[in-house]
């Protein structure tokens, strides 16, 4: 609702929240704190649906290597019930989470960055599924 609100007080429409969750088909060597699949369906229960696209969250620093075992989520505000989200809002998304989220001054100097948003070009919408079955 707060950011329902925001939006709002910008004249804007919340057309959709977004976020990182772990993907249980691409479990790692490092414990997670809660059953990936448990967790998938907890978010699925509140609306949220898995992007069809090859997400990988960009290294933090030159020390770290990109991180691959995610899946990014989103949750349809507006319109409520959706099948695909406009790439555009995907990119837009993805530009403003790396500079805000994580820092990066330039979001075009990262090559994840730069694939995901080449993929994200050559298509006009992104499929949403089913977190978990």
């Amino acid at each position: 609702r707060r950011m329902a609100d925001a939006a709002a007080a910008r004249g804007r429409t919340l057309a959709l929240v977004m976020a990182e969750m772990n993907d249980p088909s691409k479990r790692t060597h490092v414990p997670d704190n809660l059953d990936p699949v448990e967790r998938l369906r907890f978010w699925n229960n509140l609306g949220y649906r898995r992007t069809q696209f090859p997400y990988v969250q960009p290294a933090l620093s030159p020390d770290q290597s990109p991180v691959t075992n995610l899946l990014l989520a989103a949750k349809p505000i507006h319109p409520p019930v959706a099948h695909t989200v406009p790439a555009v809002l995907v990119t837009a998304f993805l530009r403003d989470y790396l500079i805000y989220a994580m820092r990066f001054d330039n979001p075009e100097a990262s090559p994840e960055f730069v694939a995901m948003s080449t993929y994200l070009e050559r298509h006009p919408a992104v499929p949403l599924t089913a977190l978990a079955g």
